[in-house]
C-alpha cells in the first residue's frame, strides 16, 4: 500500500523501522527550474526572481503550483507581480 501525507500519522510512525514492516520516504518538491517550467506552461509572466519566489513559496509542490498558477492566470491576468502586490500573497515572515 502507498500512503501520501503531509504529516506522518502516529499509527504509521509506530510501525516503521528497519526490522518492522513499514517504511517511509520523505519527498522533496520540484527544483526551481522545473517549477518555473510549470508556471510558464500555465501562461504566467514574471521575472526570474518572481517565479523563483512563487516556486519556493509552494515548496516546489507541483499540484499547489498548478492550482496557484490557474488562480493567478484567472485573477491577475497571469501576472505574478500583481499577485504579490494584491495583498493575497503572504510570506512566511508576515
Amino acid at each position: 500500500m502507498l500512503l501520501t501525507s503531509r504529516e506522518k500519522p502516529a499509527e504509521i510512525a509506530a510501525l516503521e523501522g528497519d526490522g518492522l514492516p513499514v517504511r517511509t520516504m520523505a519527498l522533496s518538491g520540484l527544483e526551481v527550474t522545473a517549477g518555473q517550467t510549470i508556471l510558464t506552461l500555465k501562461g504566467l509572466s514574471g521575472s526570474e526572481h518572481e517565479t523563483r519566489q512563487l516556486v519556493e513559496c509552494y515548496r516546489g509542490n507541483p499540484l499547489a503550483l498548478k492550482i496557484a498558477a490557474t488562480s493567478i492566470r484567472d485573477l491577475h491576468e497571469g501576472n505574478i507581480a500583481r499577485f504579490f502586490t494584491s495583498g493575497i500573497y503572504r510570506t512566511n515572515k508576515s
